[in-house]
């Protein structure tokens, strides 16, 4: 994994996560907008979009993804809002004896299961 890549310096870690905002034309409708406000998928960036979480493998293979939020999310909260997260906040200790955690940007929250950088 990483720690090949690395020389045994990110050693135990399975997987990067990471977001970014896909460009969708503004929802017309409000069907299309599963009873919510067009203005929530106006992302930071500028334009309308979904918030696409993914994690990758060292060879850059797609672990996990969450293609479900809207643009104007953070990429902290749409991955605090998926299922993989509640499963990880109850089985973090299943990885946390096998030494295995997730890397992630400065956008995410420290966490026994995710390292972030820090000051």
């Amino acid at each position: 994994g990483f720690a090949v890549a690395s020389k045994n310096v990110i050693n135990g870690c399975i997987g990067a996560i990471d977001g970014w905002i896909v460009k969708i034309r503004k929802p017309r409708r409000w069907k299309d907008l599963r009873g919510g406000d067009p203005a929530t998928f106006f992302s930071r960036k500028g334009f309308f979009g979904i918030n696409v979480q993914a994690i990758v493998d060292r060879k850059k293979r797609i672990l996990y993804r969450n293609i479900i939020h809207r643009g104007a999310e953070h990429d902290s909260t749409a991955f605090k809002h998926s299922n993989f997260y509640e499963w990880l906040e109850k089985n973090w200790k299943k990885l946390a004896e096998k030494g295995l955690y997730f890397i992630g940007d400065s956008a995410y929250a420290i966490k026994s299961f995710l390292v972030t950088p820090f000051d």
